[in-house]
């Protein structure tokens, strides 16, 4: 889990919905409870901007496939 690799909390969003619950990046089960599909938008949130980079760049790679 990429999100492991760093001491600090990663949290996702998706952009659009309607509640402002952040998604732990470490949790693989919230993730998926997210629902990003292609095309939608996720907030990457950190006190780590290497984190926030490698996590986007993860999702965008995900989301674009």
């Amino acid at each position: 889990d990429a999100a492991a690799e760093f001491d600090e909390d990663i949290f996702l969003a998706l952009v659009g919905e309607e509640d402002d619950d952040e998604t732990d990046a470490a949790s693989s089960l919230m993730i998926m409870a997210l629902g990003a599909e292609q095309g939608d938008e996720v907030i990457v949130t950190s006190e780590n901007a290497e984190a926030v980079e490698k996590i986007a760049s993860l999702i965008e790679q995900d989301l674009d496939a």
